[in-house]
């Protein structure tokens, strides 16, 4: 029968822990370093989606304010023109999304911003009283997201005499 020298395996265990100990084996597991570029990976995906819904809110908060800019341009005018120079009949004024025309008389195609958007003018006499004209402005702008879509504003104003 053989004989296991004790102190030779106490020895070696010793020795064995003196290594560990030198060595100082700290740091992190493959596993650890798979597991946060995961997490960090689906909060990076996270926040690039928010980005794009927040560029579409930028731009559909653009086109809502030229829309309503192109609409208040249009009220200015007949507040402009006053009650005595607006059309005596009632009449509608469209002006398509390819025709529209910087303010003024600048003979200029229209910006590119302009070609989205068509603009309808409403003239109604003696509405709602006698001698007054009720202004309609509707604005449509074509939804550059969803093919076929169209959004409006619409404002009202009455010109009396």
């Amino acid at each position: 029968m053989l004989k296991f020298n004790i102190n030779f395996i106490k020895k070696d265990i010793k020795l064995k822990i003196i290594n560990c100990e030198r060595y100082n084996f700290e740091g992190f597991t493959l596993i650890e370093v798979l597991i946060a570029i995961t997490i960090l990976s689906i909060g990076l995906l996270g926040m690039a989606a928010l980005q794009i819904n927040i560029i579409s809110g930028n731009n559909d908060s653009y086109m809502m304010t030229t829309a309503i800019t192109l609409a208040q341009d249009k009220i200015e005018d007949c507040k402009r023109n006053g009650y005595s120079n607006l059309s005596t009949a009632a009449s509608t004024t469209t002006e398509d999304y390819q025709t529209r025309k910087t303010p003024g008389d600048d003979p200029s195609p229209a910006p590119l911003k302009f070609k989205l958007f068509k603009r309808v003018t409403q003239l109604q006499n003696n509405v709602p009283g006698n001698n007054m004209i009720t202004v309609t402005i509707n604005v449509y702008w074509k939804d550059l997201k969803i093919v076929g879509k169209e959004h409006s504003i619409n404002f009202n104003t009455i010109i009396a005499r």
